[in-house]
Order: C-alpha cells, then structure tokens, then sequence
C-alpha cells in the first residue's frame, strides 16, 4: 500500500486527519515493502477512529464498498483463479493487507451512525479482535440493550463463521462497557 493510498483512505469531503504533510511523514515513515508492527496498525486504527467520531457524518460510500469485498473478511491473495478481481482489495503491497483492514475498520466503526448497524454487527464478527471489540463496542454505544439484542442474536452466524471466540469477546467487552462495568474498578 503506497502513502496515497492511504490518504485516499482518510480524506472524503472535509475529513482528513492531522494536515496531509503530517500523514504524509507518518505515514512515509512507516509504509514500506515489509510488515508494519501489529502495535502500530492498532494505534493507527484507533487515532483513525477517533478522528471519524469526531468530525461525524456518514461512513463513506468508498469504505462501505471496500468493506463488501471479500477480500475484506478472508486473505485471498492465494486464490487467484477462484476469487474475482473485483472481490479482492486493490493493494500495492499485499503485505500490508493487515494495517489496510485496521484503518477501514476503524474508519467505518469511528463514522458509524444508527444506519450502520447492520454493518457494525458484521464487523463485530470480524476475525481480528481489536476490530470486533471495536464494532461491538460502538453497536452498544449506539443502539443500547437494542445493540446488544443484535450481537447476541448473531451468535449463530459467528458460529457459523468459525468466528466465535473473537465474536464472544467482542460482545462481552461491549456488554461490560455498556453496563458501565469497567468504570467500577
């Protein structure tokens, strides 16, 4: 993944994170033809979600696209023959898949609004668990008991998935957060 395409993940109308020189060396310093260090793809993850609940608005059209790819929920950089191109993440570095997911996750999860629900309780199905803690965590902020009604009834489809352990966290860290459990240590 190159530095513009990242910023093309951050700028839709007037979002944009720190000024884009800023991102720019951040980012510059960091997105390479190597791995990127899991820590830093969560903090990048969280300071992207931050930002988006803080300007506000609606998930981007683009991110909602993006997050309907199947590239998206499963690595199919290996298949090359079964799954369409259009199905698969457009990157420059396959290597940096990881970091790509995070920052869209967190993205839609941070712009996330009531429309968004259903999206919300499929990213909290996510098999990175930072991202399902996340979703799950934003869909009770959201939607209240009505929000944990939805990640429960999702049970079955996590199972399904072969997801359920990430899933359950996830639902148990946004019941805690929801019942203002974590405040009371």
């Amino acid at each position: 993944m190159t530095v513009e395409e990242l910023l093309l993940l951050f700028k839709y109308k007037e979002r944009v994170l720190p000024s884009d020189g800023e991102l720019r060396l951040i980012l510059a310093s960091w997105v390479q033809e190597h791995d990127i260090r899991y820590w830093f793809q969560v903090e990048m993850g969280v300071a992207v979600e931050k930002r988006m609940k803080e300007i506000g608005g609606t998930v981007p059209v683009e991110l909602v696209r993006i997050c309907q790819k199947r590239g998206f929920w499963e690595d199919t950089r290996d298949r090359r023959s079964r799954v369409p191109s259009k199905d698969k993440l457009n990157l420059k570095y396959s290597d940096n898949r990881s970091l790509y997911l995070r920052l869209v996750a967190h993205a839609v999860i941070g712009a996330a609004g009531h429309d968004n629900l259903k999206l919300l309780e499929r990213l909290a199905q996510h098999k990175y668990k930072m991202v399902a803690k996340a979703a799950a965590t934003r869909l009770a902020q959201l939607a209240g008991d009505e929000g944990i009604r939805i990640l429960q009834a999702a049970v079955g489809p996590a199972i399904e998935r072969r997801n359920a352990e990430p899933f359950g966290e996830a639902v148990r860290d946004a019941e805690i957060r929801r019942l203002g459990l974590a405040e009371l240590g």
